[in-house]
């Protein structure tokens, strides 16, 4: 299953939700996340269980736009 988790900026909670991503991914799911493009270099080796999808600064980039991006990543429930 994919799950998508919503959690954009603040480098503190992503920080703090990465354990809620390593259980999902442990238990054999795909966990999307769209995150600040500018956090995703200091992600990608720390958590590779995650497929980190880079946001743009732009519009309405807290939120809606995470959302598009999961739905075009094909994750139809996000948290």
């Amino acid at each position: 299953m994919k799950i998508g988790l919503i959690q954009s900026r603040g480098i503190g909670d992503i920080i703090i939700a990465l354990p809620i991503a390593k259980y999902y991914a442990d238990q054999g799911n795909e966990v999307y996340w769209p995150i600040y493009e500018g956090f995703v270099p200091s992600f990608t080796n720390t958590a590779p269980y995650v497929r980190w999808l880079p946001v743009p600064l732009k519009g309405d980039w807290l939120y809606d736009l995470p959302l598009l991006m999961l739905s075009a990543s094909d994750v139809s429930e996000s948290s």
